[in-house]
């Protein structure tokens, strides 16, 4: 008979309790191979795509030492690390990137959540600091790597945006491999579940729109390329770019939706009020830009977009509930934490995309963020109030009539 694990007890450090199990090793080395495992993996993987595209780039001054220092600058922008360059600052983070060492990292964590979870709910969390941790340190140290003249990566944003990379990927593979799940009261796991909802409902809606965009525009991105990488491995290098952009182009275009729109530098702007255009990098996915000028009064109606996301969360808010106070405070909930989720978003996909007028990029943080309480918090509140309008109405004709 299999003797079962036993659990450390109230009071007493995890790292005795592994000591006398004889696995403090285990603990930091496990963490620590999955740090390594993801970094080499992701690095061969980035490092393979930029050296095929420096051998088989025609007129290629650079030798492949600055081809590797390019794999692992990419490395670290995937991880919300920015550079000094020439001029300005570097912020722009290729999220389509990101993916990568978030794959690998959940996979890891899962293997991890396996192996030590049965242990309790303390040990699995020190493992996801040491994973955290340990990731950092690497990627931290791959800075120096890629620092040169001209390039300068930023250590400490390195550390952070790894470390928040790591926690979370291998934190949620980790707790996805447990059958234990955290206690969440029922308002916030609704609340939570309707934000996840409605944010994944307008990016959804936004996609869509950005796919539309590309579709129409087909001709305009299409000689874009050809003129600046004619060459196969250059429009092949364009073409990975664009693909990294993905997300921030959803995010920029859910911006649009909700109204305020986004920036690229100080002379480019999209919104719902029209679009201002000036120069801009030469990437062939903004050559889909929309014409200058201001657009229709018929361009507002996609704001009934968010508005009825906001409805349809507050239908799903009053068919459970028959508390009026409790439907109200659901409904504002929502709207503030969906505003929050997409003022995030904005800062994330956001930053200085260079020198002179790309020093401000993205949308505006603040304005999606209220845009987004109001229209959709405003739907749900809508709801939310007429169904309370109608209860009371409801209890108050039983007490009239027996008046």
């Amino acid at each position: 008979m299999t003797q079962a694990p036993v659990r450390p007890q109230l009071g007493r450090s995890v790292f005795q309790h592994f000591d006398q199990q004889g696995r403090t090793p285990q603990l930091w080395r496990s963490a620590l191979l999955l740090s390594l495992r993801a970094t080499a993996l992701g690095l061969l993987v980035v490092e393979l795509v930029v050296l095929v595209l420096w051998a088989t780039e025609q007129g290629s001054t650079s030798g492949p030492s600055g081809a590797l220092r390019t794999g692992v600058a990419f490395w670290l922008a995937a991880h919300h690390t920015g550079f000094e360059i020439r001029g300005g600052h570097l912020g722009v983070t290729p999220y389509g990137l990101t993916v990568l060492p978030a794959v690998l990292l959940w996979r890891g964590g899962g293997r991890l959540g396996r192996a030590f979870g049965v242990y309790g709910r303390r040990p699995l969390l020190v493992l996801i600091a040491w994973v955290a941790g340990s990731y950092a340190v690497l990627t931290t140290f791959l800075c120096l790597l890629a620092r040169h003249p001209g390039l300068h990566p930023q250590p400490a944003q390195a550390l952070i945006g790894s470390a928040v990379v790591a926690a979370a990927a291998a934190g949620a593979g980790a707790l996805r491999a447990q059958t234990w799940r955290p206690s969440v009261p029922p308002r916030v796991a609704a609340v939570a579940r309707l934000t996840v909802l409605a944010v994944l409902t307008v990016l959804a809606v936004a996609a869509v729109a950005a796919l539309l965009t590309l579709v129409l525009h087909h001709h305009a991105v299409t000689e874009t390329g050809q003129a600046v990488a004619p060459s196969g491995s250059g429009a092949f290098g364009l073409a990975v770019l664009d693909l990294l952009a993905v997300p921030t182009m959803v995010v920029a275009a859910a911006s649009v939706l909700l109204g305020p729109g986004f920036a690229i530098g100080h002379a480019t702007s999209v919104s719902l009020s029209g679009a201002s255009l000036g120069p801009v990098p030469a990437l062939p996915v903004l050559a889909a830009l929309p014409s200058a000028g201001p657009f229709p009064l018929v361009a507002l109606l996609v704001l009934l977009i968010p508005v009825g996301t906001g409805v349809l969360a507050g239908i799903r808010i009053t068919r459970d509930l028959g508390e009026i106070r409790e439907m109200l405070l659901r409904a504002a909930y929502v709207g503030a934490s969906t505003g929050i989720v997409f003022a995030v978003l904005a800062a994330l996909v956001g930053g200085p995309g260079g020198p002179g007028q790309l020093a401000v990029t993205g949308p505006s943080p603040w304005q999606l963020g209220l845009a987004a309480c109001v229209e959709i918090g405003g739907g749900a509140l809508a709801v939310a109030a007429l169904r309370a309008w109608r209860l009371r109405a409801a209890r108050q004709q039983p007490a009239t009539a027996a008046g």
